[in-house]
């Protein structure tokens, strides 16, 4: 079942758009209404730029004044903005302090290079491409790591 087929389970009138399924994150209720879509504001947004080879700002502003804008009664979707989580970014340096001199120092394949490396090298590389993704893991994948 598709997102689409999802929330007309919920709501046969929900108002869903075109080309926006993607961005369909959930359903949301309130007592005394109706159920309606949630859709991602972010993800509409990119779903502008990708299809319609709009900028990001041309994006927004289609978003806000065609789509956000349109109410068209009860059924009308809901757009989140969810807030930023708040994370922790790793430190290296504790993290390797926790494992044996002598387990860093042990040769292992990069999988990628196939270069013999030590898990040292391993780690650091590990770390350097999570910096360049822009990924900022959570405590606990940080207590995992651990």
């Amino acid at each position: 079942m598709d997102k689409r087929e999802m929330v007309a389970d919920v709501n046969e009138d929900a108002i869903v758009f075109d080309d926006l399924d993607e961005a369909i994150i959930g359903m949301a209720e309130r007592a005394g209404s109706v159920s309606v879509a949630i859709y991602d504001y972010e993800k509409c947004v990119e779903i502008f730029m990708k299809n319609d080879g709009m900028s990001r700002e041309d994006a927004i502003e289609w978003m806000e004044f065609n789509v956000v804008s349109a109410y068209v009664g009860e059924h009308t979707p809901m757009f989140l903005h969810p807030f930023e989580e708040e994370t922790t970014p790793i430190d290296l340096e504790e993290i390797v302090s926790n494992f044996p001199k002598e387990f860093l120092a042990i040769p292992v394949y990069d999988g990628v290079t196939g270069e013999e490396i030590t898990h040292l090298e391993m780690f650091t590389r590990l770390h350097k491409g999570l910096e360049k993704m822009q990924c900022k893991p959570t405590d606990a994948n940080v207590e995992k790591a651990k």
